[in-house]
């Protein structure tokens, strides 16, 4: 489970070029009075750090349940998820590179996937550390 809980927490993408990339994200808050599901959407065309989940309210729980982060350019796209404490990263997926019209997909059951633009999976070719390679 990814969740943010206090009001210093947020998800970010960091891009390392500037191919376009688009990113939806969705999410509930949970409080003392229910649960509310969210979600919202954008896109990146600079290299550099994005929120794309912002923090909760002070007394809530902000679970995710769903980010997809997709390259939408022509060119290679290098992404890092992390958790932003305070302005401090914490990584919580290992950077890769998107071809175009890859995606990094996450849900709340099955966790990270590279998802081709063929739409299937790609999976990890070598368990080298350090490595990112992954193969249709």
């Amino acid at each position: 489970m990814l969740a943010l809980v206090n009001t210093n927490e947020v998800i970010e993408i960091v891009t390392g070029t500037t191919a376009s990339t688009d990113w939806v994200v969705a999410y509930v808050d949970t409080s003392a009075t229910g649960h509310v599901p969210n979600s919202t959407q954008g896109n990146s065309s600079t290299a550099g750090a994005t929120t794309i989940i912002s923090s909760p309210a002070a007394g809530v729980t902000r679970k995710v349940i769903h980010i997809s982060v997709t390259n939408v350019s022509t060119g290679t796209q290098t992404i890092t998820v992390n958790k932003d404490v305070a302005a401090t990263n914490y990584r919580v997926f290992p950077r890769v590179t998107l071809s175009p019209g890859d995606s990094l997909q996450f849900n709340d059951i099955n966790g990270f996937k590279l998802i081709g633009s063929n739409g299937l999976e790609k999976v990890q070719a070598t368990e080298n550390v350090g490595s990112t390679s992954f193969v249709s």
